[in-house]
């Protein structure tokens, strides 16, 4: 039996459904009023922190939160320093100075954003399949997914800077790069996850849902500004695929308990 949400459980995805429809609203409103989109979304993406946290510990608890917290940071920061210094895994690159403070010439900003993106997409991954392997393998290629749009971007921004690139700049193994780290952090990440989880309400998958939407809004609209459509359009085309095949899993179960 499927538990309803209780009203503490709905009061915590307000902050994180808020935050996502604002961004969205925010990018529609640029349309006839000029916004500074890439100061907009580092302000959101801050605010993400906690929404975010409060969100997944609704769910699964702040036990489960705080050790999601550490894997994603310490992970992310880790990797993005390997990263920076050998060109391991993700190609040779490094940051330039537009995002402070940084940490061993890495921007705090990038490790907490591989918590608020690592937590969004597994929400997601973990509300369509119970699965262990298939659910980390969604929560991987959905964080992929949203490099393919935002990498481009970003770096046409000089926010950091790559040495070579065949994808608007950006080398390929980048992306090759992004799904075997997020194959291991999902992975530590299901090792200390509750193995017996109790069905949740569907309503729950509604944040980061509006989220993931969000962002393919949000980079669209960052890439056409940057006037980069194509990559604006390949972008927002493998999120919304993406996410679509995210959902497979749960029609398939619904079917399956239809007949």
């Amino acid at each position: 039996m499927v538990e309803s949400l209780s009203t503490k459980s709905r009061l915590a995805t307000w902050p994180l459904t808020a935050l996502a429809l604002f961004m969205i609203l925010s990018d529609l409103f640029s349309v006839w009023v000029k916004v500074d989109i890439p100061l907009l979304f580092r302000t959101i993406s801050v605010l993400l922190i906690p929404a975010m946290a409060i969100y997944v510990a609704s769910l699964y608890g702040w036990s489960f939160t705080s050790r999601s917290f550490l894997v994603l940071f310490l992970g992310g920061l880790g990797v993005e320093v390997l990263g920076t210094r050998t060109g391991i895994p993700f190609g040779e690159y490094f940051y330039t100075e537009r995002f402070q403070p940084q940490i061993l010439n890495v921007p705090v900003q990038i490790p907490l954003a591989w918590f608020t993106l690592g937590l969004m997409c597994y929400s997601l991954a973990s509300l369509n399949s119970n699965r262990r392997l298939l659910k980390v393998s969604l929560a991987s290629i959905l964080m992929v997914s949203w490099d393919i749009l935002y990498d481009p971007a970003f770096s046409a921004m000089g926010s950091w800077v790559w040495m070579q690139g065949e994808y608007f700049g950006v080398p390929l193994t980048n992306f090759l790069g992004w799904l075997l780290a997020s194959l291991i952090f999902f992975l530590i990440i299901e090792a200390f996850a509750n193995r017996n989880p109790e069905p949740i309400d569907y309503r729950a998958k509604l944040p980061p849902l509006t989220l993931y939407a969000a962002y393919m809004v949000d980079g669209l609209m960052l890439n056409v500004t940057l006037e980069q459509p194509i990559a604006a359009v390949i972008g927002v085309l493998a999120m919304a695929s993406t996410l679509t095949l995210t959902h497979i899993p749960r029609l398939f179960s619904i079917k399956a308990k239809n007949t």
